[in-house]
C-alpha cells in the first residue's frame, strides 16, 4: 500500500483519495479521511474494499498505532530508506522489518 498526496494506492491497483494523507476509523468501522471525507463505509457498494484491501489497510494502520503505543519516534523518524528504495520514497516497516506501506514524493 502506498499513501501520498494523491491518496492511497492498494497493491491491487485500486486508488482512493485521502486528503492530507490522514485516515481514521470510528467505532462503526467507517473509515474517513482528512476533515470529514468518506473513505470506506460497510455496506456501501461505491465505497467497497475487497477483503484483501481491508487487511492491507488494517495492517498499515495497526502498524502506525503500534508505533504510537510503543512511544516510538514520530513517523518521520521511523521511515526506513534502503539502497534499493528509489530516491524520494520511504518504506514504513514494523519492528520486524515487514513492509507496511510506502510514502512517495518526499522531495
Amino acid at each position: 500500500m502506498i499513501i501520498d498526496e494523491h491518496g492511497v494506492t492498494f497493491s491491487t491497483g485500486k486508488t482512493r483519495y485521502a486528503h492530507g494523507e490522514i485516515l481514521g476509523i470510528g467505532p462503526d468501522l467507517r473509515v474517513t479521511y482528512g476533515w470529514d471525507g468518506e473513505f470506506y463505509e460497510p455496506g456501501i457498494s461505491s465505497m467497497s474494499l475487497t477483503p484483501a484491501e481491508r487487511v492491507e489497510l488494517a495492517d498499515f494502520m495497526i502498524g502506525l498505532w503500534q508505533q504510537f503505543k510503543d512511544h516510538q519516534p514520530p513517523l518521520a523518524m521511523m521511515l526506513r530508506t534502503d539502497p534499493g528504495v528509489p530516491a524520494g520514497e520511504a518504506h514504513i516497516c514494523d519492528a520486524d522489518g515487514k513492509l507496511l506501506g510506502k510514502i512517495t514524493n518526499l522531495g
